[in-house]
């Protein structure tokens, strides 16, 4: 069988992508490299996300506010949204490197404002072009917008997330056509039993 490259879900924010993706890749948690996104919630409103690499945490989308968040590159004040790329420069960089090594990558998610990181965009064309196969979800465009009034440099953001979809990644993002949950199962199972039956053989 060819090699399954990627897979990379995209469609509209608050669908469950994430939510959904992680507890698919839970059994396979020990052989993945990379990380995921945690919300941290304080009574039900999101007041940061932080960076996760996969054996750090709950393996879950969403966490309870305990005042501080580690590797956090997104947080509030007041109403104000604040980012922080030195997570991603020193943090998200070194996770990318380690998750060469691994059967799969997870990229929960792709194409935000991580890409404006020098030092992380190179790991993660490294990564790519070293051809372990990755899982993640693509960030919307809608939610690309809305980051465009808080950070600097979303036009080379935009840039940078072309780059990766014509010279990176060879794969495109597959659209979610449904709100159940049924699309992202499918093709999520679909690609890791091509990718671990591949291992196994």
């Amino acid at each position: 069988m060819e090699k399954v490259s990627g897979l990379l879900i995209a469609g509209p924010s608050k669908q469950g992508k994430s939510t959904r993706l992680l507890s698919l890749l839970a059994p396979y948690r020990a052989s993945l490299g990379g990380y995921y996104v945690q919300r941290h919630l304080h009574e039900g409103r999101c007041v940061a996300y932080a960076l996760c690499g996969v054996d750090q945490g709950d393996f879950t989308s969403d966490t309870v506010w305990r005042g501080l968040a580690s590797h956090a590159f997104l947080t509030w004040q007041g109403e104000k949204r604040v980012f922080d790329l030195k997570v991603f420069d020193e943090y998200g960089a070194a996770i990318l490197r380690r998750a060469a090594t691994k059967q799969l990558v997870l990229l929960d998610e792709i194409g935000g404002v991580e890409l404006l990181s020098d030092r992380f965009f190179a790991a993660l064309c490294d990564l790519f072009m070293g051809g372990t196969p990755v899982i993640g979800v693509w960030k919307s465009e809608a939610a690309l917008q809305r980051m465009q009034d808080d950070v600097d440099g979303a036009e080379e953001c935009g840039k940078r997330r072309l780059q990766l979809l014509k010279q990176v990644i060879h794969v495109a993002p597959v659209q979610i056509t449904d709100g159940t949950g049924e699309d992202i199962r499918r093709q999520v199972q679909a690609f890791l039993g091509a990718i671990f039956r591949e291992d196994g053989e």
